[in-house]
């Protein structure tokens, strides 16, 4: 019977204390600074886009907002945020007046935000992503990720430098991702808070 030492593992651990019902502390300035159990985090993409290029591509501070109190309210104070060069390089100004405006709004829910300027998985970008007019794709029903993007993708940048990195999860994708989007968004948000 297979469900026996199933059970016989789980009993263990709970009689070891892998499992704990102790909450947390609140609040990183009451943890030392090595531990992290503060931490109650989670991936954040609005529930009106597919990905993070359309999280961006079209950013609607009222939807952040309120996703970002439904966040809150279940306890979340960490959320990691992807960003996508494609993006960058299509509207530069307005993503990051838009970084600006939701590291703001998260704040205010005391949210910490880590940005993720490079994924390796999933879905090349369409060139037609730098246009204008371009519609994002529906999500595929029970798909996990279904429309989400590498960033950069492989056709981003002419700048982009083949390397001989070993291939990853991702078959194909080995370029060298350019340093100007980290690095603009990084300064962007540097020269705001010395501002302040």
């Amino acid at each position: 019977m297979k469900i026996f030492p199933t059970a016989v593992a789980l009993a263990s651990c709970l009689l070891a204390g892998c499992v704990t019902t102790q909450k947390p502390a609140l609040a990183p300035q009451a943890a030392a600074p090595a531990d992290w159990r503060w931490v109650q985090g989670a991936v954040f993409v609005p529930t009106s886009s597919v990905n993070e290029a359309q999280q961006w591509d079209e950013y609607d501070p009222a939807i952040n907002d309120r996703e970002l109190h439904y966040a809150s309210v279940y306890g979340i104070n960490v959320v990691r945020v992807y960003l996508h060069y494609d993006v960058y390089l299509k509207k530069r100004d307005a993503l990051l007046c838009d970084i600006a405006d939701f590291l703001a709004r998260a704040d205010r829910y005391g949210i910490k935000t880590e940005f993720v300027f490079f994924d390796d998985c999933w879905n090349q970008p369409p060139k037609e992503l730098l246009s204008a007019s371009y519609r994002y794709p529906a999500p595929l029903h029970g798909v996990h990720n279904s429309q989400w993007l590498v960033s950069p993708g492989r056709t981003s940048s002419p700048t982009m430098r083949k390397t001989s990195a070993p291939e990853g999860l991702c078959p194909g994708h080995r370029a060298r991702p350019p340093r100007r989007h980290p690095s603009g968004v990084l300064g962007n948000l540097q020269r705001a808070d010395e501002e302040r």
